[in-house]
């Protein structure tokens, strides 16, 4: 009877073991929540605090790795380095819930514990990986995109590019900033452009980038215009949007091209 309940309470680590890798590759979509219900169930069938924390701590250090590994990569161009974060992230996660799925008490305030300092983590770099999501998924625009579309946008970018000279014209041939942009050019006590201006034909809202190369520049310090993008269809479509030209999105939003313009008023079609 003994063995049976010293059995009971060790628990399995091959079953904590067993269920943690099967359950986080199955809910790896699921950021934090995924990894943390793996953990649970895990810690579940490892019982003792002790088995569950190893039972854990083996798939926490294997997808830690992986994901520090994926994130010096890159797809079609793009670099996948915000998902660094996602490996410390996802290993505390995975610690987190296999103590609290264990017996112990004291486990569980150090479970939580993972989590909190997880989620701290996490939270600064939510919109750079929000922004790697939108630019590896499939443009939201490529399906929508009509024959007035493919017209409507350049024509925008053209409204754009005047509004931005008629800015530069007023603040000492100043470029607008990049980080706000779209405020800048709809100033309420001075408007360069209007809001349908300044946002994609095939887009709900937004869908256009700032080259931040060219923030706050003077025109005179942009020596070859005719290769410096100014404005570009973009995948993040977020208010005042602005990179290094680095967002197009893939495929591109007009019949798998995008359209940019360039710092001498010309656009062009990538």
């Amino acid at each position: 009877m003994s063995n049976y309940k010293n059995t009971e309470d060790n628990g399995s680590l091959a079953g904590a073991l067993g269920w943690t890798f099967f359950l986080t590759i199955a809910f790896c979509p699921l950021v934090i929540l995924g990894p943390f219900i793996a953990g649970w169930m895990g810690g579940r069938k490892g019982k003792n605090p002790r088995t569950a924390l190893i039972g854990g701590l083996i798939p926490a250090v294997f997808w830690m790795a992986l994901m520090m590994f994926i994130s010096q990569r890159e797809i079609k161009g793009i670099v996948l380095g915000p998902l660094f974060i996602l490996g410390p992230v996802t290993a505390l996660a995975i610690i987190g819930g296999a103590l609290l799925g264990s017996n112990g008490k004291p486990a569980h305030w150090i479970g939580v514990l993972c989590l909190i300092i997880g989620l701290l983590l996490v939270r600064p770099q939510a919109k750079e990986l929000i922004n790697l999501k939108n630019m590896l998924s499939p443009a939201k625009g490529a399906e929508q995109s009509t024959a007035a579309g493919k017209v409507a946008c350049p024509e925008n970018l053209k409204k754009l590019y005047n509004a931005v000279m008629l800015y530069s014209s007023s603040w000492d041939d100043t470029l607008p900033p990049a980080g706000s942009w779209q405020k800048s050019l709809a100033n309420p006590s001075q408007t360069f452009a209007q809001p349908d201006e300044m946002r994609c034909p095939s887009v709900g809202h937004n869908g256009y980038a700032m080259n931040r190369e060219v923030s706050g520049k003077r025109l005179s310090d942009i020596k070859d215009r005719g290769h410096t993008p100014l404005f570009y269809d973009s995948a993040v479509e977020t208010p005042n949007s602005n990179d290094n030209f680095s967002s197009l999105p893939i495929p591109g939003r007009h019949s798998s091209r995008n359209n940019v313009i360039y710092m001498d008023g010309h656009t062009e079609q990538k």
